[in-house]
């Protein structure tokens, strides 16, 4: 069994199954019904400009006309040889270029710098008293140091600048530290 694949008058496509021995006479059978092939044209993926591409190398095919014959290709270049061969977009003897492989993508750049994101603070997730100086008390969390934070730079008496280099002490030292200093500076 073999498939024929069809368009149906309306423009639905048919898949029509027979054996291999009547297939011309299923295609005659369809074509007098008014029904076209599925496949048509050559299947290329094409430029805006309506060129051919090439499946294999990505490139677009110019057309070519010598002796009357007219065909699509393009040029690449073996990287091995340096040699310029023509691919017309498939295997074959008159598309040598078509054996060659496609350079692989260069790696993306690397940085030199990287450009600083914009710290944002973080909103307290839970309400801890913490007394600075005070014995048997754990560092505070992150989470008061920022909530004070916050509502001193709402309140003006600190820069979002300044509570940042509070916040990189902190993780170098502990939160006491930059607590205490920050309850220094909005005092």
């Amino acid at each position: 069994m073999i498939t024929i694949k069809a368009i149906h008058p309306s423009g639905f496509p048919v898949d029509v199954q027979t054996e291999f021995e009547a297939a011309d006479q299923q295609i005659k059978l369809l074509i007098s019904q008014g029904y076209r092939p599925a496949i048509q044209g050559d299947q290329y993926q094409r430029t805006p400009d309506g060129l051919p591409i090439c499946p294999k190398h990505q490139a677009p095919m110019d057309k070519r006309e010598k002796q009357g014959d007219i065909w699509h290709s393009h040029k690449i270049v073996d990287t091995i040889t340096g040699e310029v061969l023509y691919c017309r977009g498939h295997p074959g003897k008159s598309s040598p270029g078509w054996d060659v492989q496609p350079e692989p993508e260069p790696p993306a750049p690397k940085l030199k710098y990287t450009i600083p994101q914009p710290t944002k603070l973080q909103p307290p997730t839970q309400e801890v008293e913490y007394v600075a100086g005070q014995p048997n008390q754990t560092k505070p969390p992150r989470e008061t140091f920022y909530k004070i934070a916050g509502d001193a730079i709402k309140n003006g008496k600190i820069t979002a600048e300044a509570v940042n280099k509070l916040a990189k002490l902190a993780k170098t030292n502990n939160w006491g530290v930059a607590l205490n200093q920050l309850q220094g500076s909005v005092a």
